[in-house]
C-alpha cells in the first residue's frame, strides 16, 4: 500500500491528464471602491457577460496571456497581484486575481478590428457570479476567497 501523501499526489496526476488541454487564460480583475473590491465585468451582446480572457497563442504561458488578453479587451495594462501567482482551472481557462487603480477602456480585437465587447461594469463579487458565463462562475468565488484571505 502506497502512503496517504503518494496516493494523493497519484490522484492529483490522473485528475490533471485527464482533462482536456489549456487553450484561454485571462485575470479576475479586481478593483477598490470603498474599501470594497468590485469585479470588472465586460458586457456582451450574448446572454452572459465576460472576464478579460482570451487563446493562448504559440509561445506564451498563460499569464503571459492573460497579461495580453485584459491588455487587448480593457486596455488595462497596470495590474498587481497581491496574493501571488496562484490560479485556478475554470474548464480549458487558466485564471489569475489582480488588482488596478485604473479606469478600463474597451476596445477593438487587433486582430479582427471589431469589438468584443459593448461595454464594462465594475460589480460586487457576489453580483457578478449570475451574469457570467457558468464555466467561468467558479474564478469570482475563488477570488473571494482570495480577497478573504
Amino acid at each position: 500500500m502506497w502512503p496517504k501523501q503518494f496516493r494523493h499526489l497519484i490522484r492529483q496526476l490522473v485528475l490533471e491528464v485527464r482533462q482536456p488541454p489549456l487553450q484561454a487564460a485571462g485575470i479576475v480583475v479586481l478593483r477598490m471602491f470603498n474599501d470594497a473590491p468590485k469585479v470588472l465585468i465586460l458586457k456582451t451582446d450574448e446572454e452572459f457577460m465576460d472576464l478579460p480572457k482570451g487563446r493562448i497563442e504559440d509561445g506564451e504561458d498563460c499569464l503571459q496571456t492573460a497579461l495580453r488578453e485584459t491588455e487587448e479587451e480593457s486596455g488595462l495594462s497596470d495590474i498587481r497581484f497581491p496574493w501571488g501567482m496562484q490560479s485556478i482551472r475554470c474548464s480549458q481557462c487558466r485564471m489569475y486575481v489582480g488588482m488596478t487603480e485604473d479606469e478600463p477602456m474597451v476596445q477593438k480585437n487587433p486582430e479582427t478590428d471589431a469589438y468584443e465587447h459593448t461595454g464594462y461594469e465594475w460589480m460586487d463579487p457576489e453580483m457578478a457570479v449570475p451574469v457570467l458565463k457558468p464555466y467561468l462562475r467558479p474564478a469570482i468565488d475563488w477570488a473571494i476567497q482570495q480577497i478573504n484571505g
